[in-house]
């Protein structure tokens, strides 16, 4: 069923490290999922994972887009689950933007998704791997500053 293969999804990339497997998780959950996107943001992640970025954003445009019901419980899950992977292993670089992402377009949390991408965008300037990702986060912080009233 759709809960079960969101879960096995995680175990596959958390207990096993394959994330290929997690994906296939994901797509059979997407078929099964009636109106529940909880898979997209288990998408969205594995993507970044696979170093697939111009997917992964094109599904963060998809899930910034479409809201579902019970979708704010699901984004403090998804924040809690990546602050988890930040404190086992620090270079997880990418939770800072995933985290920071969600804190803004999906709580409304500027100052504290600025923190978090601002942090992202500092690691990733050592690690091209992410480009794509830090040129994004770099429009969303510019999308923040008159939030803020910065520069």
């Amino acid at each position: 069923d759709y809960d079960s293969h969101l879960t096995q999804a995680i175990k596959e990339v958390n207990l096993m490290n394959r994330p290929d497997l997690a994906m296939q998780h994901i797509e059979k959950a997407k078929e099964l999922a009636n109106g529940d996107e909880t898979w997209k943001y288990s998408k969205f992640y594995l993507e970044i994972k696979l170093n697939e970025e111009q997917d992964a954003l094109n599904t963060l445009t998809d899930i910034i887009e479409n809201s579902f019901d019970h979708e704010i419980e699901r984004v403090h899950q998804v924040i809690a689950y990546n602050h988890n992977c930040l404190e086992k292993e620090s270079d997880h670089i990418q939770t800072h933007f995933i985290i920071g992402v969600f804190l803004f377009k999906k709580l409304s949390n500027p100052v504290s998704a600025y923190e978090q991408l601002e942090k992202f965008i500092a690691l990733s300037e050592r690690n091209n791997r992410y480009d794509l990702l830090a040129q994004k986060a770099r429009s969303y912080l510019k999308e923040i500053n008159p939030i803020l009233k910065l520069k």
